[in-house]
């Protein structure tokens, strides 16, 4: 009797085209029947089917606030950085999410994506769009009174497409 070799089904090596990419997240959406794991575990093989790892993952700019800037971030998603603070170089860096460092609670809590940017003689205005909840409060910030960037990885996100993330 002959023994049947088998090799684990990769469906993340199948996904070629952003159309196959949806159609298998849709067919993944009617099966899971309410199931964030099934979901989850979806969006996973979308993304290692992007490629998507840590080296390719988006950058975050750490902006130091203070609570007078809570609702103005929280209701009104904007946060203004003065130009005495400098000029912020999102592109450059490849800032697509905004992290609040609430200085009198030493830390963030959530990441914002960056859903637009407007230059004023006096600041940098960012529209923030989709909020991501932290799992734990990031504190790592160099310094207080300036704004820094870090890898989106750092705060324990992937990116799956800009503006939706998945814990890693």
């Amino acid at each position: 009797m002959t023994k049947t070799v088998t090799s684990p089904y990769d469906v993340a090596k199948h996904l070629r085209t952003p159309e196959e990419m949806a159609a298998y997240l849709e067919a993944c959406f009617e099966e899971a029947n309410g199931d964030a794991a099934f979901i989850a575990k979806a969006l996973g093989d979308i993304a290692r089917a992007k490629g998507m790892v840590e080296e390719n993952m988006p950058n975050v700019i750490v902006v130091p606030e203070t609570p007078e800037f809570r609702l103005d971030v929280s209701h009104g998603d904007l946060v203004w950085i003065n130009r005495q603070l400098g000029v912020p170089q999102l592109e450059a860096n490849d800032a697509r999410y905004l992290a609040p460092f609430w200085i009198e609670e030493e830390g963030v809590d959530r990441v914002y994506h960056i859903v637009g940017v407007r230059e004023t003689d006096e600041s940098t205005e960012i529209k923030l769009g989709n909020s991501f909840v932290l799992l734990s409060r990031w504190t790592n910030i160099g310094q207080r009174r300036r704004f820094e960037y870090h890898p989106l990885a750092d705060f324990g996100f992937l990116e799956i497409s800009p503006g939706l993330l998945m814990v890693r």
